[in-house]
C-alpha cells in the first residue's frame, strides 16, 4: 500500500523518470539482505548507470503528466507537441497578422471555421478535448461569450495557458475544467448553445489494466445522447476528427444520426492538415451539396455503432484483431518459459489448475472493476488510482482474515464470488448513472470492492493449504497472463458478457480445488 501512495504522489505532482528510479534503487538497497553485498554492489551499480543515463538522455522542452511524456518544439507560427514521442498537436498563432505572413496558418483557421457557416451564432459553448487552446480561440473568434474548456491532461492545459500566443486561458470569458468528457457531461448542470469535440484521441493510451482506450467511452451512443441533453433547444454538435480510415467516420457519423435523429453534415478535406472530418448536427442552415456526397458515401458503409458495452470505436465490427491474439499469445509462451526455468523440474512434478484458473478469474475481475469505474467516473488516473487503492485494500484485509480462520469455509467465499459476480452481471453499472453522486460512488465501489474481496479470500484460502507454494504462485501468475488473453474476449461479446467468463472459470475453479 505504501508504494501505491509514492506510486500516487510522484504521478500528482510529475515527477521526472529519473527519480523513479533512484526511488527502486534505495529501496532495494534497504530491503535486501546485506549478505549478499556483491549482488547488491553490482546491482546498484548497474542501476547507478541507467539513472546517470536517463540524466543526460533528456529531450529540450520535456515535461511529464500523469498520462504522458510531453515534448514541445516552439517553431515560428506553432507549437508542436508530441507524447510519448508521436505527433499529439499543434497550437497555432492566428492573429490576424499572422496569418496574413503563414499561409499553413490560414489554412488550418479556415479548416476549424468552416462549420460555423451551417450553425448560429453560439453565446454559450462547451468544448471537450480543448487540449492547447486552439477550438477556444476560433470559438470565441466567432462571438461565443462563454467558453467551458474541458481537457483530461492537466499539462496539456498548462501548455497552452502559457505558451499558446493568442492566449486563450487568460481571457476571463473561459473557464478551464480539468476532467473526462463522460465525467464532465454526467455532472454538468449547464445548457450551451454549442458543443465541440475537439479531435479527442487518446494516442492509444490505454485506461489501466483493460484494452480501452481513454477516449473509447467519449465515442459511443450513450456519450452522444448524453452530450445532447446539455443542448439548449436549439442547439449544435461540432466534431471534428482525423479518422485513418472510412469505417471509424462511418461510425461517428451512424452515432450522431442515431443519438440526434437527423442526418449530419459531413465535410472531408482529402488534403487535410489538423483533422479529415468534420461532422455537424443539430440546428443547422441546409447543408452545401459536396456534404451530402460525403454524407451517402458514409451512409453506405455498415458497420457496429459503439456502446458502453461495446466501446470499440476502432473495431469496424465485433471481434478480435489478430495482432492482440498473437501478441498475449507470446505473452503467454514468455511467461511459462520463464517459470519453467525459474521452478525448474518442480514446474513438471505438480501443478496447480486452480490457482491457474484464479489467476485468470482475478485478472478479468480486476479488469472489469477499472472498466466499469472508468464508465462511472471517467477514465482519469485518479480514477484508476482510487480503483487500485480499493483493489489493494480488499486484498490485504482478506489475507489478514484468512490467518486469524483456522478452517476457512472455501465453499462459502466460492458462493460469494460467485454470486456477487452474478448480481453484478444482472445489474449494469449503467443502471446506476442516474443516480446521485454519493450513491454512485457508494454503490459504484460496492460493485468493485465486493467481488475482489471474495475472490481474495478464496485466493488465500488455496494458498494457505498448498503444499508448495513455489508453484502455486507459478500456475497464479501464468494463469493472469491467460486472463490478459481472456480480456480480449469483450471485443467479441461486450463487456458485460465478460461476467459469465467469470463465473465460469470460477465454478471450474471450484470443481478443481475439491480434488486438489
Amino acid at each position: 500500500m505504501a508504494l501505491h501512495e509514492i506510486f500516487f504522489l510522484l504521478s500528482h505532482l510529475s515527477v521526472h523518470p529519473r527519480w523513479w528510479f533512484l526511488g527502486g534503487i534505495l529501496l532495494f538497497l534497504l530491503l535486501a539482505h546485506e549478505k549478499h553485498w556483491k549482488t547488491l554492489l553490482s546491482t546498484a551499480g548497474a542501476a547507478g548507470c541507467a539513472v546517470i543515463l536517463l540524466q543526460s538522455y533528456e529531450f529540450k522542452n520535456e515535461m511529464w503528466s500523469p498520462y504522458y511524456r510531453i515534448n514541445y518544439f516552439p517553431l515560428r507560427d506553432m507549437t508542436v507537441v508530441n507524447v510519448n514521442g508521436t505527433l499529439h498537436q499543434i497550437f497555432f498563432d492566428f492573429s490576424e497578422e499572422v496569418r496574413r505572413t503563414a499561409g499553413l496558418n490560414q489554412l488550418v483557421y479556415d479548416d476549424f471555421l468552416k462549420p460555423y457557416a451551417w450553425i448560429r451564432t453560439p453565446k454559450n459553448v462547451l468544448i471537450v478535448g480543448a487540449g492547447t487552446g486552439n477550438d477556444v480561440v476560433i470559438a470565441r473568434a466567432q462571438g461565443a461569450e462563454h467558453v467551458d474548456a474541458v481537457e483530461i491532461d492537466p499539462t496539456i492545459l498548462l501548455l497552452g495557458r502559457e505558451l499558446n500566443s493568442n492566449r486563450p486561458y487568460q481571457d476571463r470569458r473561459v473557464d478551464t475544467i480539468v476532467d473526462d468528457a463522460r465525467s464532465f457531461f454526467k455532472k454538468c448542470k449547464t445548457r450551451y448553445d454549442l458543443i465541440i469535440f475537439g479531435t479527442l484521441d487518446s494516442q492509444a493510451l490505454l485506461s489501466g489494466m483493460s484494452s480501452l482506450r481513454l477516449d473509447n467511452y467519449v465515442y459511443t451512443l450513450n456519450s452522444f445522447l448524453a452530450a445532447k441533453r446539455l443542448l439548449q433547444p436549439g442547439g449544435t454538435v461540432i466534431l471534428y476528427h482525423m479518422s485513418p480510415t472510412a469505417e471509424i467516420a462511418a461510425k461517428i457519423y451512424h452515432l450522431l444520426k442515431a443519438a440526434f435523429h437527423a442526418t449530419p453534415i459531413v465535410l472531408f478535406e482529402p488534403n487535410h492538415r489538423m483533422f479529415n472530418y468534420t461532422f455537424i448536427v443539430g440546428d443547422t442552415h441546409t447543408p452545401p451539396p459536396y456534404a451530402n456526397d460525403d454524407a451517402n458515401r458514409l451512409e453506405a458503409i455498415k458497420v457496429d455503432l459503439p456502446s458502453d458495452d461495446w466501446p470499440y470505436l476502432y473495431l469496424a465490427f465485433h471481434a478480435i484483431p489478430l495482432h492482440y491474439l498473437k501478441a498475449f499469445g507470446l505473452l503467454l509462451a514468455i511467461g511459462t518459459i520463464l517459470l519453467i526455468g525459474s521452478a525448474g523440474s518442480v514446474f513438471f512434478s505438480a501443478h496447480d489448475l486452480p490457482m491457474f484458473l484464479l489467476g485468470a478469474g482475478f485478472l478479468l475481475l480486476e479488469t472489469k472493476s477499472v472498466t466499469q469505474m472508468s464508465l462511472l467516473f471517467g477514465s482519469t488516473w485518479i480514477v484508476n488510482v482510487l480503483v487500485f487503492a480499493s483493489i489493494l485494500v480488499m486484498i490485504v484485509l482478506a489475507n489478514l482474515i484468512i490467518l486469524n480462520i483456522k478452517r476457512p469455509p472455501k465453499g462459502l467465499f466460492f458462493s460469494l464470488v460467485l454470486a456477487l459476480t452474478f448480481i453484478n452481471y444482472l445489474l449494469p453499472v449503467e443502471t446506476l448513472l442516474g443516480m446521485p453522486l454519493l450513491q454512485q460512488w457508494f454503490l459504484g465501489s460496492l460493485c468493485v470492492g465486493a467481488p475482489i474481496f471474495a475472490a481474495s479470500l478464496v485466493f488465500a484460502t488455496l494458498f494457505k493449504d498448498s503444499k508448495d507454494s513455489l508453484v502455486s504462485l507459478s500456475y497464479n501468475f501464468l494463469g493472469a497472463v491467460f486472463g490478459g488473453l481472456l480480456e480480449n474476449a469483450t471485443m467479441l461479446v461486450g463487456i458485460q458478457k465478460i461476467h459469465i467468463v467469470i463465473l465460469l472459470i470460477y465454478f471450474y475453479a471450484l470443481i478443481a480445488s475439491r480434488k486438489r
